[in-house]
């Protein structure tokens, strides 16, 4: 059995990402042959906050390529081909994992994802990472759980452990609401009952393959 310090420290941290965004900041992707990163080889899927730019710098190549985002996403640009030198902005307001690939030497992969020449941009609210309980609150008798699903083409379970009135639980979580539709999305579950039922509900979640 472990204490239930483990639920209020993330019900504080929930409190904390409700905070204002701190400052706008601007990250540089590079375009070159056949990748997005860093220049020669190295490929970045770069991790923002809302309100950040992410910046397409086209280097290193005479190959026309574009960023295009993947279609059916909450976020949605697309630079067109271009060569060197070149750049292309794109500010993020929303949360979540959003693909993009090159017009010609990718393709929608379907999902918010691209395929060959292809890459990620995933904002998070600061200090937190996809797939993570972002908020935890009490509605009477019920406990609403708020998480970021990441944006992946993959169903999120919503788990809780349960505990006693003493204030202990158990590690052993239990599945209780599934969602398939998880591109670029955040999501909320009304838990009926819980702070009756589970005083010492923790809650996580896990991706189903």
């Amino acid at each position: 059995m472990y204490t239930g310090a483990k639920f209020i420290l993330l019900s504080i941290c929930a409190l904390a990402l409700g905070q204002a965004v701190g400052l706008a900041a601007t990250n540089t992707i590079q375009v070159f042959s056949f990748d997005f990163g860093t220049s020669p080889s190295t490929h970045v899927d770069p991790v923002i906050q809302p309100g950040d730019t992410v910046t397409w710098v086209w280097v290193g190549t005479s190959i026309p390529h574009s960023t295009t985002a993947a279609p059916g996403q909450l976020e949605n640009w697309d630079s067109a081909l271009h060569t060197q030198p070149f750049s292309f902005s794109h500010t993020f307001s929303n949360i979540g994992t959003f693909g993009y690939y090159c017009s010609l030497h990718g393709s929608n992969a379907g999902c918010g994802n691209g395929s060959a020449m292809s890459g990620k941009v995933i904002v998070v609210f600061p200090g937190a990472t996809p797939d993570r309980v972002t908020g935890v609150a009490r509605e009477g008798d019920d406990i609403r759980i708020t998480w970021i699903t990441g944006g992946l083409c993959k169903t999120n379970a919503l788990q809780r452990a349960t505990g006693t009135a003493d204030g202990s639980y158990t590690n052993s979580f239990t599945d209780v609401f599934l969602i398939t539709n998880t591109v670029g999305n955040v999501t909320n579950y009304l838990d009926v009952g819980a702070a009756t039922n589970f005083p010492a509900a923790y809650y996580r979640v896990r991706l189903v393959q």
